[in-house]
């Protein structure tokens, strides 16, 4: 059975050479595919912007007794 593609559309982009070296030293680094990076960019300026809805935050305090106490 052939896997099912998880994303369906493909963006390009232009950077500044600055902004691609940094993504692809991330990359090196093995701590996200570039791929990764720019979709959290993206995601990130769609949420800025209110074109996507904002993650709710979450009450750290609510999983941690102790840190509510003091």
């Amino acid at each position: 059975m052939p896997r099912q593609r998880q994303f369906e559309c493909k963006m390009q982009t232009w950077v500044p050479p600055e902004y691609a070296e940094a993504i692809e030293a991330i990359a090196r680094a093995q701590l996200l595919d570039v791929s990764d990076v720019i979709r959290q960019a993206i995601i990130g300026y769609l949420r800025q912007n209110g074109i996507l809805p904002t993650r709710p935050m979450s009450n750290g305090a609510a999983h941690h007794p102790a840190r509510a106490e003091t």
